[in-house]
């Protein structure tokens, strides 16, 4: 409502800011315990966790059964697959550029054959004069 009051309120929170880690304030001798009785118990109570006592204890070996001999590993089906689709692919691949090569080639002669038509054709029409 009164920008004035705000500003001055805003000024003097900001020097109390800056003048507050200058001069640290001495910490009461009851909440210095405190925090530390606090830490001591966290930590006895993290020392009786599950997994601190199981890591104490050495865990218990125990032995595998030998594999079922009888069980033949599964083939890799998906490699043969793999191959005989990428053999398909190269093969539909170099049809399809001899299929545009040839496409090519016979495109060019009709090129050539047109300028060379254009060419000829007023040298012939000036010979004739037509």
């Amino acid at each position: 409502q009164y920008p004035e009051v705000t500003a001055a309120r805003l000024a003097i929170e900001a020097s109390l800011e800056q003048h507050a880690p200058r001069v640290p304030l001495p910490q009461p001798a009851a909440t210095r315990n405190k925090v530390l009785a606090a830490l001591a118990a966290e930590a006895e109570a993290e020392a009786m966790t599950p997994l601190a006592t199981a890591a104490a204890k050495p865990a218990p070996v125990v032995a595998m059964p030998p594999a079922d001999l009888k069980v033949a590993p599964k083939p890799i089906r998906w490699f043969r697959t793999a191959l005989a689709a990428s053999v398909l692919l190269l093969m539909g691949s170099v049809l399809l550029n001899f299929y545009f090569y040839s496409e090519m080639a016979s495109a060019n002669k009709a090129s050539n054959a047109l300028v060379l038509q254009r060419w000829r054709l007023p040298r012939w029409l000036a010979a004739h004069r037509l």
